[in-house]
């Protein structure tokens, strides 16, 4: 028996969710998997409390000249491990560390990609065997790109890897079934980010003294809140913000990753900012969310008016969710399944022909 082994670089908190039960499947299989993290928010803190083996990659740069110096370090950082390991291929969330690495070695690379930002894409895409993207995608990356029904989300909470904890309540000081909100706010400083705006302190008050009339609020956020919301800030461990959004009763904030979450778990989702994205269009057109530019009247009338009706619209978008999973691909499955087909799977016309035609373009 030949045993595989494969790369994972990780270079943002949701990468993990993104790759965790991939990884799980794949050591259940007898295949050996090393993870490559960046030290970025609580990429770590996951990684731990899944269980998962990993080795830093250090934290990466702030600001402009410390990214590009970064690019060069984290690149080396991965090469020089891999190296060591010898893997059969790498696998990344669009990592260009594990895309640059991968072809020094003259090893295939494989990215999963939905944030559409051409900066990374550019430098990554030449060193890339294989681009999975969400169909939803406003771009196209070339040849190498396969767009497939369904979202990144799915590869670890659809019902058959996600199951929600009602002990969050506990977690939370809240009585079981006590009506609360969640608000992500952001500091909007990675690349794909630029000519965003966030909120201004005084806009995010206001939300959560109107929020506070139909239930607690609790504030996740990158940066330091002033003393006026610390009252707020959630505290729970990172691993259990899935179990806190999922019996929220709404998600609000400037997170596309996390409104994201919210709308493939049924979860009523507000986004504050446009970033022009398709997929996060695509939960749009599906019902599942709302996006905003900014804290507008349009905003503030329309939440008032779903505030009224928020456990209605809750169960409707429960109901799209649920049958949207139904009929979408599994990313993890798709995973396991190109990484098991290699070198073949690297070929479009071997995936169009081999798996679920309806699935993937």
């Amino acid at each position: 028996m030949i045993i595989m082994k494969v790369l994972i670089d990780i270079g943002h908190p949701a990468h993990v969710h993104y790759f965790k039960n991939l990884i799980i499947q794949l050591v259940n299989f007898g295949e050996t998997v090393l993870v490559v993290a960046r030290d970025k928010e609580v990429s770590h803190l996951l990684l731990d409390s899944n269980n998962i083996p990993y080795c830093s990659r250090g934290a990466g740069g702030t600001w402009f000249l410390s990214k590009a110096l970064y690019l060069f370090i984290g690149t080396w950082r991965v090469l020089k491990v891999a190296q060591k390991y010898k893997p059969d291929v790498f696998l990344s969330a669009g990592s260009m560390y594990a895309s640059v690495a991968s072809k020094v070695m003259n090893k295939p690379h494989i990215a999963i990609e939905d944030s559409e930002n051409l900066e990374q894409i550019r430098i990554y895409k030449p060193f890339t065997d294989l681009i999975i993207s969400p169909k939803y995608c406003k771009k196209k990356f070339g040849a190498k790109n396969i767009r497939i029904n369904g979202f990144l989300q799915s590869a670890y909470l659809r019902s058959e890897y996600f199951t929600p904890n009602e002990k969050i309540f506990e977690v939370l000081g809240l009585q079981f079934g006590a009506p609360y909100f969640i608000l992500r706010f952001v500091a909007l400083g990675a690349s794909h980010d630029r000519g965003l705006k966030t909120s201004n302190i005084h806009e995010r008050y206001l939300l959560v003294e109107e929020l506070k009339k139909h239930g607690r609020v609790f504030i996740s956020s990158e940066g330091l809140l002033p003393d006026s919301l610390l009252e707020y800030a959630i505290k729970i461990p990172p691993h259990q913000m899935h179990d806190a959004i999922y019996y929220s009763k709404a998600v609000l904030g400037e997170s596309g990753a996390m409104t994201n979450e919210a709308a493939f778990l049924g979860v009523p989702s507000y986004l504050l900012v446009d970033p022009n994205l398709g997929v996060h269009y695509g939960f749009r057109d599906l019902g599942l969310k709302k996006i905003f530019q900014g804290f507008s009247d349009t905003f503030k009338n329309e939440l008032k008016t779903d505030l009224i009706k928020l456990d209605l619209i809750q169960e409707n978008n429960r109901t799209i969710a649920l049958e949207y999973q139904k009929k979408s691909l599994d990313l993890t499955v798709f995973l396991h399944w190109t990484l098991n087909n290699l070198p073949k799977s690297l070929d479009l016309d071997f995936i169009m022909h081999s798996y679920w035609s309806d699935n993937v373009q």
